[in-house]
């Protein structure tokens, strides 16, 4: 369960990096290369994206410092509670120091709780599903591998 959440980083990383390979080498000639890599990336991100959100909806956390804890839902909903609204408690938290500017330092980072993986989650196997649909449909297009419109040398009429 660790690995989903010390790798939810790579959930976006795998449809930039098939992009950026479609788009920079030879695979860009061939349709099959092309469409394969593609849909392998994106499964891919899809696989790391459910695993992530089995893994959230189990209450793992992962610290500061990286070390994986377990957080009991019923705990932290029990008796007690104020009933006041508060932003719920990030599984994964991880910062990067990007720009210091003086006294203070700018941070990026990712910050995902239960609703974040869920629409990761979603948004993932959606897209998978649309390469997979894509694959087929553009099949006899010229230009599959990269989906660009094929323009015409004669413009249409019109009306």
């Amino acid at each position: 369960m660790a690995l989903f959440l010390q790798a939810a980083w790579l959930i976006p990383i795998f449809p930039l990096l098939s992009f950026l390979l479609i788009l920079l080498t030879p695979l860009r000639r061939n349709r099959q290369a092309s469409g394969g890599l593609a849909i392998a990336l994106m499964a891919l991100a899809a696989v790391l994206a459910s695993g992530l959100l089995l893994t959230v909806a189990q209450g793992f956390h992962l610290s500061a410092d990286g070390h994986i804890e377990v957080h009991a839902l019923a705990a932290e909903h029990g008796e007690g509670a104020t009933g006041a609204f508060a932003f719920p408690d990030a599984n994964v938290v991880q910062r990067v120091d990007w720009a210091p500017t003086g006294s203070t330092t700018l941070q990026a980072g990712i910050y995902i709780d239960g609703l974040a993986a869920v629409l990761l989650a979603m948004v993932a196997i959606t897209s998978t599903c649309i390469h997979l649909f894509s694959l087929g449909y553009m099949a006899h297009h010229s230009r599959q591998s990269d989906f660009l419109p094929t323009f015409r040398s004669s413009p249409r009429p019109c009306c």
